[in-house]
């Protein structure tokens, strides 16, 4: 399947750039309703929300991509660094093996930032030292 492309435009006057958001498996995506937004940060708590997640937008080597799971994923577990196989991370809590291979995710190359309806990686989560967010919102679409 080939991948989606989504432009995503930063929403402060500070920076313009254009961004991609690479989107691998446009069935799977038919079922959400995603929004992102790249924004300033200033500083300030981020909410507890399921569907709503910020991550350090500075911090990203790759496009960010929303997949599902790839041979390699893995994510932070903790402040420390300890890098866990999205495998693993499966296993770990339970997830029914029938459900892994359509569990959206969102990465940057093989590192996942979120799995989404779940935990997001250490690394990318919001300090003091942030200068700007990708705001990434997932909704399940109603069906008719």
């Amino acid at each position: 399947m080939q991948p989606v492309y989504l432009q995503l435009t930063a929403e402060s006057e500070e920076s313009k750039a254009e961004e991609t958001i690479v989107l691998s498996n446009e069935t799977l995506l038919q079922k959400f309703t995603i929004h992102f937004s790249i924004l300033p940060w200033n500083g300030g708590k981020v909410a507890k929300r399921d569907c709503v997640k910020y991550f350090d937008y500075d911090k990203m080597k790759c496009k960010p991509c929303l997949r599902t799971r790839d041979t390699g994923d893995y994510f932070i577990m903790d402040k420390e660094g300890r890098r866990k196989s999205l495998g693993r991370y499966f296993i770990d809590t339970k997830i029914p093996a029938s459900d892994r291979d359509g569990q959206l995710l969102l990465a940057d190359g093989s590192h996942i930032m979120w799995i989404i309806g779940g935990r997001i990686s250490e690394f990318y989560k919001v300090s003091s030292e942030t200068k700007r967010v990708l705001r990434v919102s997932v909704q399940e679409k109603e069906e008719n």
